[in-house]
């Protein structure tokens, strides 16, 4: 299936590289031909993370009733590394939380910073619903976290150090 669907999506990547370029006769089929070839290949390979990655989102959608197009948006948030600026700003922009040496050690970048929280969090073992409190050690500081887990995804909802 996936090098079936990396096949189709090379020919088209091929077919517009080859119109943009102006290609035309053997020089337009070995690019479309080739990026059939390499995207088909990759498909067949990244066909079961895709597929993977994907599952969570699906099952939602179909036991929740909701729109798929509500998670698909949180999951490519998560995937490209983008980090809403108001929950970094009600992370990092409150004093008690205690977080600006935490910051320090990631050169003051907020996403690396939130990014390195999530990722010790992801490690940890949870259930779905609310949880609070939830100690990780990052950069050697023992950070609290309080989120929730929907259908086994950990979604922050805050973080601090006492």
């Amino acid at each position: 299936m996936g090098s079936t669907i990396g096949v189709l999506g090379g020919w088209a990547v091929g077919h517009a590289l080859a119109k943009h370029l102006k290609l035309r006769g053997w020089h337009y089929w070995a690019c479309v031909g080739g990026g059939a070839a390499i995207l088909g290949v990759v498909g067949y390979y990244a066909a079961p993370a895709v597929f993977a990655a994907i599952k969570p989102l699906v099952i939602s959608a179909i036991t929740s009733d909701t729109l798929i197009i509500n998670r698909l948006v949180d999951w490519i948030r998560v995937a490209l590394g983008i980090v809403d600026s108001n929950k970094l700003n009600h992370i990092f922009g409150k004093p008690r939380h205690n977080l600006s040496r935490f910051l320090d050690s990631f050169g003051g970048n907020q996403d690396k910073a939130f990014y390195a929280v999530q990722n010790a969090i992801n490690k940890v073992a949870l259930q779905d619903g609310v949880f609070t409190d939830v100690a990780v050690r990052v950069n050697n500081y023992t950070i609290l976290v309080r989120g929730k887990v929907i259908n086994g995804v950990k979604h922050i909802g805050t973080f601090f150090i006492k």
